[in-house]
């Protein structure tokens, strides 16, 4: 048998996390010494230890390692127990990737603080209509209510693969945005803004988003990386300008004041097309960039 100090090192643990797991009820001493207080612990004991030290690095909190060391606990409970986990370390991550583009966009251009106050007071909307040739493009999928930032985190993961998913010479990227069964856009599709931006009353929906460039047919497919076409249609062509975190504001205006007052009404419920060139520039007040939206005449005009 180890006593406490030798027990310590043979695991890594230090005696006084030994003793809190103690205090737990994760990790009892074999054997208490009644006169001298010594704990004394088995060889086999140490594995014990070790599996604890695993849980907590996948990010396990203590309370959570002592229910799946359970014995009373199932398999089914305890792959349940993993899965939710997983679920948190993901949604962890990709808001770890959306504040990592949003560091890099700040070293990259060397914006000021007070670059918000500059966004919000220089936005604009020019609008062209025009014929559009259809066109197919392959990128990275997300679908969700874009709560937690998640497509600029999309956008983060596109720019990591750099050239694997834009090939030489590319400078024109799309986001293709569909909303299932949705009239309007105005409401839940925000795709640069997360919840305390959105307006009072919004309703978040589900979207499909794609970040992605132009797909030319016999192109091999980057690993995990889907296809969607866009149909040769009639589009209304909005250029905003302004700081990527003011787009709400023209998606609104487009959904809830210019369409409704237009002759013209979406091709498809829930479809449009945001495109970003070389003058695009994530906060900068002066950055541009288009949204298309193919459209065709309302039938009661």
């Amino acid at each position: 048998m180890l006593k406490i100090g030798e027990f310590s090192k043979s695991t890594g643990m230090t005696i006084k996390a030994l003793r809190h797991y103690e205090s737990l009820g994760l990790i009892r001493p074999y054997w208490i010494d009644k006169y001298t207080g010594y704990r004394y612990y088995e060889e086999s004991q140490v594995l014990l230890v070790r599996r604890i030290a695993y849980l907590k690095t996948l990010g396990f909190s203590l309370r959570e390692v002592q229910r799946l060391l359970s014995s009373n606990l199932s398999e089914e409970e305890q792959l349940r127990i993993f899965e939710n986990k997983r679920k948190d370390v993901k949604a962890q991550l990709e808001q770890d990737q959306w504040r990592l583009s949003m560091l890099d966009q700040h070293l990259l251009h060397s914006f000021p603080l007070d670059f918000l106050d500059q966004s919000t007071k220089e936005i604009s909307m020019e609008l062209e209509i025009k014929k559009m040739p259809g066109y197919k493009v392959v990128g990275l999928l997300y679908t969700g209510k874009n709560e937690n930032q998640e497509i600029s985190a999309l956008w983060g993961q596109f720019k990591e693969r750099g050239e694997e998913l834009c090939p030489r010479g590319t400078k024109v990227c799309y986001g293709i945005c569909r909303v299932p069964g949705q009239e309007s856009l105005a409401k839940g599709k925000l795709s640069f803004s997360g919840p305390e931006e959105q307006n009072a009353g919004d309703t978040p929906v589900d979207f499909e988003y794609v970040a992605g460039v132009q797909y030319e047919e016999g192109q091999p497919l980057p690993k995990g990386t889907v296809i969607r076409e866009v149909p040769e249609c009639t589009v209304a062509v909005f250029k905003h300008v302004g700081a990527a975190n003011t787009l709400h504001q023209t998606y609104n205006n487009i959904y809830g004041s210019w369409l409704p007052a237009s002759a013209y009404q979406p091709l498809e419920p829930g479809f449009d097309v945001e495109v970003y060139t070389d003058e695009f520039t994530f906060f900068a007040p002066d950055s541009v960039m288009y949204i298309y939206v193919p459209i065709k005449p309302k039938t009661n005009h």
